[in-house]
């Protein structure tokens, strides 16, 4: 009381006008009030009152502002206390100063200089205990405020850091939740160039995708500001199956033209929720699990999958080896007969190539990707290969540089022996003994026709 008195008489008006027409002297300014205006609003109960309520609203988001505030009253109220307490006990005359920084010092661990200071009290059990009170509580106080700093440092830390882009306006994917499959969602939908938005009831990180704007708090609040009645597609990927399913239940009544995923952990639950909800794509995380172990026991690497038209496609990769069912036989063969798609291959100590052509024969050491559901992998283990069905029929070559070209489109199309093809092309007209796949008979027949060789397909008998 006695320094807000002194410190009010310091900064009062009269003051205030002397040092300014002093020449050599400056006016402090106090950087937010004056101490006069601060004391009158301590004076001020509902004006006090309204503040603190305002400062406790504003600290809600964070629950350690709000331990923080009740740290601060707490210290507060113990510092009036204990000088009190030191004031009244104490047989010598001092100062309520002198109390009130004994009671600080306490406060902040000081409580062996300060009992060993003082002499004899009227009560000193008690206030002993109460110094212990006041380590304890300065203690307490210290990390709280260590926390505080630390939360303070760190957000100053993010906001330094480099923005997230704004949320899409049309035409992109809201994913709900951002655990680990929420995550590489998102990290695919970008790489492949898609407007996204994620969003979750937890803060994220700012290194966490930071080329992606996330949305944080209320989820239904959230599905308004994502922009979801012009969005494309709502991905729902908790861990929570019901959860999960409401969330694309609301999306889809906030939107009923955008398209709602939603990731399941039963198969039984999710055929009934797509029995129900058709305008669901109900994905079960468990299945799709399954097919990969099963296509891995077959003794295959499987690298990757996805979804595609409600089936599961697996990126599986082939080492070719030694009587393996894919030992010498065309990539248009492995394409027709298994049912599979060649996506990359690659030779032994060579580069390998993305989409490789169809007349490629594979040896031994090649390295084969493909796609292929289930059912594919299981024929290519079990060598079920689709029958060749399809012949062609050489009419006559037109020059004698088409009987040549004829041959050797002959052997690269279809695998016959070179030797074999030119003897073919001598005895014209005549038909291919070598049996071959639709497509790779109408391919055969284009690239003839080209070479200038009449050649027509004979469908099966």
């Amino acid at each position: 009381m006695v320094i807000i008195e002194s410190d009010a008489q310091l900064y009062s008006p009269a003051s205030t006008a002397k040092a300014a027409a002093e020449p050599t002297s400056k006016p402090f300014r106090h950087p937010f009030k004056t101490a006069s205006q601060v004391f009158n609003r301590l004076r001020d109960w509902p004006t006090l009152k309204q503040d603190l309520l305002s400062l406790w609203r504003a600290g809600s988001e964070n629950q350690i502002r709000q331990v923080a505030i009740v740290c601060s009253l707490t210290v507060l109220a113990l510092c009036l206390i204990g000088t009190l307490l030191l004031e009244v006990n104490s047989p010598e005359e001092i100062s309520i100063f002198d109390a009130f920084l004994f009671t600080f010092i306490t406060l902040f661990g000081g409580y062996g200089d300060v009992f060993g200071a003082l002499g004899d009290f009227y009560r000193p059990r008690l206030l002993q205990i109460f110094g212990i009170l006041l380590t304890l509580a300065g203690a307490a106080f210290v990390g709280v405020l260590y926390a505080l700093l630390t939360e303070k440092l760190l957000t100053l830390r993010f906001e330094f850091m480099e923005r997230r882009p704004p949320v899409p306006e049309k035409d992109h994917v809201v994913v709900i939740w951002l655990g680990r499959v929420g995550r590489q969602v998102l990290s695919l939908l970008q790489e492949l160039k898609q407007p996204v938005v994620g969003i979750t009831p937890q803060t994220v990180d700012a290194d966490v995708l930071p080329k992606v704007p996330f949305l944080t708090g209320d989820i239904a609040a959230s599905l308004d500001k994502a922009n979801l009645a012009s969005a494309k597609s709502v991905v729902a990927v908790s861990d929570d199956e019901i959860q999960n399913l409401e969330l694309g239940l609301m999306a889809h009544r906030l939107n009923p033209h955008c398209r709602a995923i939603i990731r399941t952990y039963d198969q039984q639950f999710t055929d009934r929720v797509a029995k129900i909800f058709p305008f669901a794509q109900v994905i079960c995380a468990s299945a799709i699990s399954a097919q990969a172990f099963a296509g891995a026991a077959f003794g295959e690497d499987v690298i990757g999958l996805f979804r595609l038209y409600n089936q599961t496609v697996l990126v599986t990769q082939y080492s070719v080896e030694d009587r393996d069912t894919l030992h010498g036989l065309l990539l248009s063969e492995i394409t027709y007969g298994y049912g599979v798609v060649p996506i990359w291959h690659q030779r032994q100590n060579q580069t390998g190539k993305v989409m490789p052509s169809e007349d490629i024969s594979l040896q031994l050491g090649d390295r084969l990707v493909v796609l292929a559901t289930i059912s594919g992998l299981r024929r290519i283990e079990q060598r079920k290969l689709a029958p060749q069905t399809w012949r062609i029929h050489v009419e006559a070559a037109l020059t004698a540089d088409a009987l040549f070209d004829g041959a050797s489109e002959i052997a690269r199309i279809s695998g016959y022996k070179l030797g074999d093809a030119r003897d073919f092309m001598a005895k014209l007209p005549n038909t291919l003994p070598k049996p071959m796949y639709r497509h790779q008979a109408l391919r055969l027949v284009r690239l003839l026709t080209r070479a200038q060789v009449k050649a027509s397909i004979v469908p099966p008998a």
